[in-house]
């Protein structure tokens, strides 16, 4: 496959040459190993275990294969949907593993469950942090009680970006029997018998966040379940299932969406349901023991949006042995698109502030896009007491949060939104910055891609201007940088001997590149895909022989760390990069040696360190208050960079700024010392 990315092809991470990793273990036919099993035996944590391409028949068991935290043990498919585990009773049997990472695996065809991941039965928390990503579970060749993913005894785990089809008649997409702190994001699933995802037998701390639904079976969610009191991890829970969240979700269809049954504390919340087909959720208690178990209640189901017909039994199905009247119903939005004037709702208990009777105003709901319209009764009446941080495509509820699982005018997490989000970019010492706006979307190769480029820009060491593109697609980003020309990767399905093509920056030649290998490593606290390439012509430069693509990692200047002139002092401070725009949005990313998700809020950096500032909006004068006596620097910039103002302080608990020569609007105040490097935005009003 050739890849034409239109634009310079070097990237600057040299650095990256001075880490070290495990060996690399080869699976397949012709590979050093010619099953799984072979390779566990041996790995240790660090190694990676690739699995070539092609159709593997023999089932896979694996015992007491472990990783470290900041080790795991990596599994991945060469290339990725194209490593296919097909027929047996199972496809892979995984107990007593920890610290794994899974990516890029197709299981199909299995007779009792696809794969299976247990703590083999000794009930001693053996079974933990595993990672399964990107990988297809598909057609049970089973009619029973048998699921495409068997979960008993897991905890700390997370499936994501998966996608499960055609289960079985009577099983689950995903079934948990005694698991605890578990992620379930952005998965599809669809055509399911019983349940997508059933959580159970004293699982508890479960987020369910970002998937879609689709004809989930007879209750896509059955949160909680029957589970016999000996498979109970722990043995004494007193609940099915407990502290589960679900959140911006999908469901298309299904008997009923929403089923608690024998649980507590389960909230449910800006998720959207459209035409269910039998009730809208039900509540249930199927382990009854008034002794041991608390009966169904005390659970939420808040800012949801419900398009329903009158195909509808009823809204809710209500079983003997339970508290329906504990349910908490707030500010759900009803609407009967069949009879709008629909009123036999008939909730266990009094609903807060619901809407009824009022379309959504879905953006176009013949192509299922349930993004808000601008004149949508659901914007900004969600109730904020529950309330998500991103919606079901990534971007960040407002302070007014909506009804659903997509917010309106939204600002997006990453360099991604519609034509006019504007993101500011600043490096972690004090005044360099710019902000950076999606000027438009353009085709590339049949691919819709967002263009950003900078408005303002400050300086940098040499002086130069820095100006960057980021192209974002369903996932697939590449980011370009055009003044140390680097790449950033998201998530591009490359593979090793793809070619790639760019037009050098400021030049008409072509530039030829390789991809001579495709790994995933652990990298700045999670495990990444990295791509090396090899220059195939004389028109590509790059710092190091061969090159780095690395997923997540943000290249900009890191090749001056390896720069002589750089004092020191700025060694740790060029590996961390900060995004937040004008609502005071933030994310963090930092370099190799620092975790990489760090997701916080701009305007409460100050009240971290006991720093106030008032009045803001400012007009002559501008106080800063600090909790303790303060040395380190104050300094104000403008939003272009420039150093306004710079002051020295010396154990100082309150300083104030005049600002009565300054013109209006906003500027950005540092406060830094060897502990404290922390900003705030500032604005000015005559």
């Amino acid at each position: 496959m050739k890849i034409n990315l239109h634009f310079p092809f070097i990237i600057i991470l040299s650095f990256i040459f001075s880490l070290s990793f495990g060996q690399t273990l080869h699976v397949g036919p012709g590979q050093q190993y010619t099953n799984l099993q072979q390779a566990a035996a041996i790995a240790q944590p660090g190694d990676a275990i690739v699995i070539h391409t092609g159709i593997y028949t023999q089932r896979e068991d694996i015992s007491n294969l472990n990783g470290e935290p900041d080790n795991p043990i990596i599994i991945y498919a060469e290339v990725e949907g194209q490593v296919i585990f097909r027929g047996q009773s199972e496809a892979w049997h995984l107990s007593s593993c920890t610290n794994l990472f899974i990516y890029g695996f197709v299981f199909e065809d299995q007779t009792s469950n696809g794969v299976n991941i247990d703590d083999s039965g000794n009930y001693d928390n053996s079974t933990y942090n595993i990672t399964i990503k990107n990988c297809i579970f598909r057609d049970m060749n089973a009619s029973g009680n048998n699921d495409l993913l068997k979960l008993s005894g897991l905890n700390d785990f997370t499936v994501e970006n998966c996608t499960f089809i055609n289960g079985a008649d009577g099983g689950s997409g995903i079934d948990m029997v005694g698991c605890h702190q578990g992620t379930f994001a952005k998965n599809r699933f669809k055509n399911m018998g019983s349940n997508c995802i059933q959580v159970k037998g004293g699982s508890q701390y479960i987020t369910i966040k970002q998937n879609t639904f689709i004809d989930g079976g007879r209750r896509s969610l059955n949160l909680g379940g029957n589970t016999g009191l000996e498979y109970f991890r722990p043995g004494d829970a007193p609940f099915e299932a407990a502290d589960i969240d679900v959140y911006s979700n999908i469901f298309i269809r299904s008997w009923a969406p929403i089923a608690y049954v024998g649980s507590t504390r389960v909230n449910v919340y800006n998720n959207t349901f459209f035409k269910p087909e039998n009730w809208v959720f039900r509540i249930l208690q199927e382990t009854v023991d008034t002794a041991r178990f608390i009966a169904c209640g005390d659970n939420k189901f808040s800012n949801n949006i419900i398009y329903f017909g009158n195909n509808l039994d009823r809204i809710v199905n209500i079983g003997p042995n339970t508290r329906p009247e504990s349910f908490i119903f707030a500010n759900n939005l009803w609407y009967n698109f069949e009879n709008p004037d629909f009123d036999n709702y008939n909730l266990p208990a009094t609903e807060t502030n619901s809407i009824k009777g009022k379309d959504p105003l879905f953006e176009n709901i013949s192509n299922l896009n349930f993004d808000l319209s601008e004149n949508s009764p659901a914007i900004g009446k969600g109730s904020s007491e529950l309330a998500p941080e991103l919606d079901f495509k990534d971007r960040y509820f407002n302070d007014a949060n909506s009804i659903g699982a997509f917010e309106y005018n939204a600002v997006y997490k990453d360099f991604t939104g519609d034509i006019g989000t504007i993101w500011h970019y600043d490096f972690s010492y004090p005044g360099d910055y710019q902000t950076v706006e999606i000027k438009e979307k353009t085709i590339i190769d049949n691919i819709e891609y967002s263009l950003m480029d900078n408005n303002v820009f400050s300086y940098d060491f040499s002086g130069n201007r820095m100006e960057f593109y980021v192209f974002t697609s369903n996932n697939k980003t590449i980011y370009r940088d055009k003044y140390d020309n680097s790449y950033k990767l998201i998530d591009y399905n490359l593979k090793a001997k793809d070619t790639l093509e760019s037009n050098i920056l400021f030049s008409d030649k072509l530039s030829k590149s390789i991809i001579d290998s495709v790994k995933f490593q652990y990298l700045a606290g999670k495990v990444r895909k990295t791509l090396t390439v090899t220059p195939l012509n004389n028109n590509t430069i790059p710092f190091g022989n061969p090159s780095i693509f690395i997923e997540g990692i943000h290249p900009v200047n890191s090749f001056m760390l390896g720069d002589d002139h750089l004092p020191s002092y700025y060694f740790d401070k060029l590996r961390c990069y900060t995004y937040y725009n004008e609502k005071g949005i933030e994310f963090t990313e930092h370099f190799v040696d620092y975790p990489c998700d760090t997701i916080i809020v701009a305007t409460n950096d100050f009240e971290f360190y006991g720093i106030e500032t008032f009045p803001n909006p400012a007009d002559n004068y501008l106080n800063i208050q600090f909790d303790n006596s303060f040395t380190g620097e104050i300094e104000l910039y403008s939003i272009t960079g420039k150093k306004l103002i710079s002051r020295h302080v010396i154990n100082t608990s309150k300083e104030i700024i005049r600002t009565d020569n300054i013109k209006p609007g906003a500027y950005m105040l540092f406060i830094s010392n060897r502990t404290i490097n922390t900003r705030k935005k500032i604005t000015i009003l005559k």
